[in-house]
């Protein structure tokens, strides 16, 4: 009988661990083949729970990683925003609130361009960074490309100058995003 219970005691202790939330509760096999079967399950529930804990754990890992992306990401438009509907209250000139309606507008299409892409990106992602050998020049004259024409109707020379041939192992949509963000924000506070 003792033979029988004291294996029964070390499964109750085991058991009650595991619903604590306590990690790597193993038990060793007793000998006794009707005894180690339900060690064996005690094992596996354990193992299982891990499991599922860690999976929830990296699943609000992605939520925050998401979430700060977002917030990153909104955070210009919105700030551009701001500054341009102050702007709009204080035009008296009707030409000129027009004007700043249409960059209003233009920063709203921004906005919208930028979720739009946050929701395709974390439609059955798990934002994952995709590490590749790349080139850093595409990039570059990519992000140079498409700010130019704001450059210009904001009176900045933005110049690309020699461009390096550098290739890193990158996630180059993040690096991409990334120098695109430097752009903009230069661009925003450039006198």
């Amino acid at each position: 009988v003792l033979r029988v219970l004291a294996p029964l005691s070390r499964v109750s202790s085991a058991l009650v661990q595991v619903e604590a939330g306590e990690r790597d509760v193993r038990l060793k096999p007793t000998g006794l083949a009707e005894l180690d079967e339900i060690v064996y399950r005690v094992n596996a529930t354990a193992l299982a729970m891990e499991q599922r804990e860690d999976a929830i754990t990296s699943r609000i890992r992605t939520v925050q990683r998401m979430a700060r992306l977002v917030a990153h990401e909104v955070r210009n438009p919105l700030q551009s925003l701001e500054l341009l509907t102050t702007l709009l209250v204080a035009e008296e000139d009707s030409a000129s609130r027009e004007e700043t309606g249409q960059a209003i507008r233009k920063e709203i299409s921004v906005l919208d361009q930028v979720v739009t892409a946050l929701l395709h990106r974390s439609i059955g992602a798990d934002l994952d960074l995709n590490i590749q050998n790349a080139s850093v020049e595409p990039l570059m004259r990519h992000v140079h490309r498409i700010n130019k024409p704001k450059a210009k109707d904001a009176g900045i020379m933005l110049d690309l100058g020699a461009v390096p041939k550098v290739e890193a192992m990158i996630d180059s949509a993040l690096v991409g995003r990334s120098l695109a963000n430097l752009v903009i924000n230069a661009l925003q506070h450039a006198k």
